[in-house]
C-alpha cells in the first residue's frame, strides 16, 4: 500500500486574555490542513465549546492568563506554579 504522509506543522498559539489569537490561528490551521498535517499548541485557557475541526489537532498546555489591568501572569489551574507551567 502506497500512502502519502502529509508534512507536520506545529503552531503554537499563546493568549493570555481574549481569543482573538485562538480565532486567527484556527482560521490559518484550517486553511493549512489542506495540505499539511496541523498540529496546534495552546497555552491559553481552554475555550468551551470552541469547535476544532477533524482535520486539526490541538494540544492543551497548562494554561495562563492575565488579567487586563494586571502587570502579572497567572496559571489558570492553581495547583501548579507560574514556573512549572513554562
Amino acid at each position: 500500500m502506497n500512502t502519502i504522509t502529509r508534512q507536520k506543522i506545529l503552531i503554537h498559539c499563546q493568549y493570555v486574555y481574549g481569543i482573538g489569537h485562538l480565532v486567527r490561528i484556527l482560521e490559518l490551521s484550517r486553511g493549512l490542513s489542506l495540505q499539511f498535517q496541523v498540529f496546534i499548541l495552546n497555552g491559553g485557557e481552554k475555550v468551551q465549546n470552541l469547535e476544532i475541526p477533524s482535520t486539526i489537532t490541538l494540544i492543551q498546555l497548562p494554561s495562563i492568563y492575565k488579567e487586563e489591568n494586571s502587570e502579572y501572569l497567572s496559571t489558570v489551574d492553581t495547583s501548579i506554579t507560574l514556573n512549572e507551567c513554562f
